[in-house]
């Protein structure tokens, strides 16, 4: 791993972090709360993950020389964000010192003890450098020296997760553009399943202290240093509701994909591999006849961006059905136009199922007289 100079004041500091945070929540729209100086209540950065409807805040603390981060501290901040005008549902503190164990013991207590109505993560340099490390347009912004150095190799399609830190990179991970690319979202959704009921069962049952997990063309690769665990040979038998869901799901698995998919495995140098290839990212599996699209509008602004998303999200001319789920819609015009793009690309034979908000829809079940489209309002 490479190792990064810290940034020598508050301001580039947070500005790193702005951009890292909006890599990993893949929220284009998170921002700075205010400027250094006005009243923040306890948030630097907040914005929303695209895998959670919920409100993430940040907290950048930048300690000169010798300074460390206190658990007085976090207290402090933590009594600040419970006026904050967003309901968080997490509050990073991203600092410039280094991963100090008792720290986050302390944060853990106070997490189960549920002091606060959000949940208190460390965001250390030390996890700043691992992130940067698979991103390197932010990189390239801060560190050019490095970036152009012969010896620099970006780390994108790769994660590597620590167990008192496993939940915060593992969604992100799925979401960087490099690993998500040419992958059809319910496959990814499928294969981010898979992926979580593995590396959970790492922990749990094989008590591993990490877990890596890679993208290298059609194969996604999993590797712990747990105890020896072949899951194509020990997920099988019956499961319930309160045991063995894990097995539950990978015979799943296995039994929608079926000859689509090539399961691995090996046990090398004390670490479980796990290797999955899939020939097609795109497949439609046999049976589906549907395309589910969701959207929340509060995650994107404006018409052009409504079109984005549309252009990101292209019908499956394969389906019978598409789904078009809107979460929350503030901008009438916006849903129009997305609304307006997915008809104009229905195919002669399809439907399109538009779910709206019980504010939205009254205003847009009238505006078209396309009997492939039916409004529903929830």
């Amino acid at each position: 791993m490479y190792k990064y100079p810290i940034v020598s004041s508050w301001d580039e500091f947070e500005s790193l972090c702005l951009m890292l945070f909006k890599e990993m929540w893949n929220c284009p729209n998170a921002h700075k709360n205010g400027r250094q100086g006005q009243e923040q209540k306890g948030v630097d950065i907040y914005g929303k993950p695209a895998w959670k409807d919920e409100i993430y805040g940040v907290q950048c603390k930048h300690k000169q020389y010798d300074k460390k981060l206190t658990i007085r501290e976090i207290k402090a901040e933590c009594e600040k964000a419970k006026s904050f005008d967003e309901h968080l549902t997490l509050l990073y503190f991203a600092t410039t010192d280094s991963q100090d164990s008792s720290l986050q013991e302390s944060v853990r207590n106070l997490n189960n003890q549920k002091k606060y109505n959000f949940e208190i993560q460390i965001y250390s340099w030390n996890d700043i450098e691992e992130d940067l490390n698979s991103r390197p347009s932010i990189v390239k912004r801060f560190y050019r020296e490095i970036y152009y150095s012969s010896e620099y190799e970006a780390k994108e399609t790769q994660v590597i997760m620590p167990r008192f830190n496993a939940k915060n990179n593992f969604y992100p991970f799925f979401y960087r553009e490099s690993v998500r690319s040419n992958i059809s979202e319910p496959v990814l959704r499928d294969i981010i399943s898979l992926m979580y009921e593995l590396s959970d069962n790492c922990y749990t049952h094989g008590h591993a202290n990490q877990v890596k997990i890679s993208r290298d063309g059609n194969k996604f690769i999993l590797e712990d240093d747990g105890k020896e665990f072949n899951p194509i040979q020990q997920l099988k038998g019956d499961y319930t509701l309160t045991e063995k869901m894990g097995s539950g799901f990978f015979q799943d698995f296995l039994s929608k994909y079926k000859d689509k998919i090539e399961f691995n495995y090996k046990y090398e140098r004390g670490k479980n591999i796990f290797i999955l290839s899939i020939s097609d990212f795109n497949i439609l599996l046999s049976g589906t006849t549907y395309q589910e699209v969701i959207i929340n509008f509060e995650d994107i602004f404006g018409r052009k961006e409504a079109k984005h998303f549309a252009n990101a999200n292209e019908i499956n001319p394969e389906v019978q059905e598409v789904i078009l789920d809107i979460v929350k819609l503030p901008s009438l015009s916006a849903g129009g136009s997305l609304i307006s793009y997915y008809e104009k690309n229905l195919g002669k034979n399809q439907k399109l199922i538009v779910y709206l908000p019980r504010n939205a829809g009254p205003f847009f079940t009238h505006l078209t007289a396309d009997e492939r489209i039916v409004f529903k309002i929830r």
